[in-house]
């Protein structure tokens, strides 16, 4: 049965039946909703927020130094350890002021440090080097300069160390954000679940009686009489 109106329905369990009668009522709006948060996600995304390029490089980190000969077992483990260490070095303010300075951009350590990012790639002894930016030709000039200076910063703080670049850093093409089939599906998303929200709001807040059912739920008194729905041609 369903609850009263207003208190009613905090009060009382609504069923299936009643909340997709609540839905099934309301999906003109749920349907403008989802499709104004899904075009105004669209237009943001498409429009409105700069793309961002990223250019990826790899490295190959080892814990002997470059020229001594082929790799054994144990240098690739410990070349695994090392990935971290050599992350730290590379994102340094020394070596990034360095970077700066070769490549000759304007931007300061600070904005350089937040736009690269290096990471073990499947915890093996490869470092993969990325650059985000805004521009696609500043993001490869600057992982290709940070790759092609690497061994010397690494080994002039690390005794016996050293990496090989295995990849040099790509040229971008597409944007990698913003996603803008993903921040659509997003936005129609969350013009549904706000849809949905609105919805039950206004039927808690309907205190009109439709029904002889519901009047005898919210008061609990008998029905005297029916005033007949007569549809006047």
């Amino acid at each position: 049965m369903k609850g009263a109106k207003g208190g009613g329905i905090l009060e009382n369990e609504m069923s299936l039946v009643e909340i997709f009668g609540i839905l099934r009522a309301k999906w003109w709006l749920i349907v403008v909703l989802a499709v104004v948060a899904g075009v105004l996600a669209f237009a943001l995304s498409a429009f409105v927020i700069d793309p961002t390029y990223t250019s990826n490089g790899m490295l190959l980190v080892n814990n002997s130094k470059s020229n001594e000969g082929n790799l054994n077992i144990n240098d690739i483990n410990a070349s695994q350890k090392l990935v971290n260490t050599y992350s730290v070095i590379l994102k340094s303010d020394t070596y990034l002021k360095n970077v700066i300075v070769i490549t000759g951009l304007d931007y300061t350590v600070s904005e350089l440090k937040g736009m690269v990012s290096m990471s073990s790639v499947n915890n093996t002894e490869v470092m993969q080097v990325k650059v985000n930016n805004k521009n696609p030709e500043h993001a490869r000039l600057l992982a290709q300069c940070i790759l092609n200076h690497a061994n010397d910063a690494i080994s002039n703080v690390v005794k016996g160390g050293s990496v090989a670049i295995i990849d040099n850093a790509s040229l971008p093409v597409t944007p990698s954000s913003p996603n803008i089939p993903l921040n659509t599906v997003i936005g129609i998303l969350l013009g549904i679940v706000l849809a949905v929200m609105i919805a039950f709001v206004l039927e808690m807040l309907d205190t009109r009686v439709r029904s002889e059912e519901e009047l005898l739920a919210k008061y609990s008194l008998p029905v005297l009489g029916v005033i007949p729905n007569l549809n006047m041609n």
